[in-house]
């Protein structure tokens, strides 16, 4: 229930110095991007497609870490913050 989320305070110091940076990285190119074709792209990868069904239903399982790195490790085209692919 979106509604009724529960929030808990957030301490960016449980992240390490390493993933902050990459994270900005991935942010500072994906930032000028139609936030649109973010979409189009987010949902043709077989995490969303796959799941298509569950996440409208809200039964979808949650994603993990290793999940989405071993995604983008196997297929590095989906790495559009890397490539021209979306613009």
């Amino acid at each position: 229930d979106p509604f009724n989320a529960k929030y808990e305070d957030f301490d960016e110091n449980v992240i390490p110095d390493s993933v902050k940076k990459e994270c900005g990285e991935v942010f500072d190119a994906l930032i000028d991007y139609d936030p649109f074709v973010l979409v189009k792209f987010t949902h043709s990868e077989d995490l969303w497609s796959d799941y298509k069904k569950d996440i409208l239903n809200r039964t979808a399982p949650p994603y993990n870490d290793q999940e989405i790195f071993e995604y983008f490790k196997d297929n590095p085209k989906e790495k559009i913050w890397e490539t021209d692919n979306a613009k």
